[in-house]
């Protein structure tokens, strides 16, 4: 179950740090997964810009009026910002209208700056891979909650586990130092026996990829 904890406890932290549902949470986690970008190194550039849009006022300042050049509104008509999805899709699209016009650094370093710089590779793709993350199939098990208390009695439990480990590791230590030199003279001897057969191996090794190309063959058929 720990993989299950983990997944839920880190959509359990996007949904309180985004201020979103968790589907929503679970979907840009995909898309972000997706492009190959950690989604919780990119959460300090919404509060950033979210911060610089409320404190523009209304004369603007350079975020916002480096925003509205490339086609970019936080919010809605009545004033409010926008969801952090819909957010994103703003700054897809000013992404694109930099782009078509050989702006791309300018919109960098302008609208994202230094810190988000790792969000170029979601909004170059965006449209693609949120229509990849939408068709990806859920199986609507996991629960971020009951994940998130999961997690918490797992850490608990890890750190008795570590105490345990501890004192048992103490009380085995001479143990230990009689077995150790045993242990790497195996070793040794294993990496010699590597190297004294390494034509064989490699032989195998041919011998195995040759089966798999010619299982996968079969089973096309």
């Amino acid at each position: 179950t720990e993989d299950s904890m983990k997944a839920g406890e880190g959509i359990y932290r996007l949904t309180t740090r985004l201020h979103t549902s968790s589907a929503e949470a679970a979907q840009l986690s995909r898309m972000f997964s997706l492009a190959g970008t950690d989604i919780n190194a990119i959460t300090p550039l919404f509060a950033r810009l979210d911060k610089q849009v409320e404190a523009a006022g209304e004369k603007g300042n350079a975020t916002t009026d480096a925003m509205a050049r490339f086609g970019i509104a936080l919010k809605d008509q009545q004033g409010n910002l926008l969801p952090i999805n819909e957010q994103l899709a703003q700054l897809a699209k000013g992404y694109k209208n930099a782009s078509e016009s050989g702006q791309e650094e300018a919109y960098t370093a302008e609208v994202l700056g230094a810190r988000g710089a790792a969000l170029v590779p979601v909004l170059e793709q965006y449209t693609d891979l949120m229509e990849i993350s939408a068709h990806v199939k859920t199986t609507g098990l996991l629960n971020p909650e009951e994940a998130h208390q999961a997690y918490l009695k797992w850490r608990e439990m890890e750190m008795e586990a570590g105490q345990l480990k501890l004192a048992l590791g103490s009380a085995l230590l001479p143990v230990a130092e009689d077995l150790m030199p045993d242990v790497i003279i195996g070793f040794q001897s294993i990496i010699e026996s590597i190297h004294d057969n390494k034509d064989g191996i490699e032989e195998l090794a041919s011998v195995v990829g040759t089966f798999a190309s010619t299982a996968v063959d079969v089973l096309g058929s």
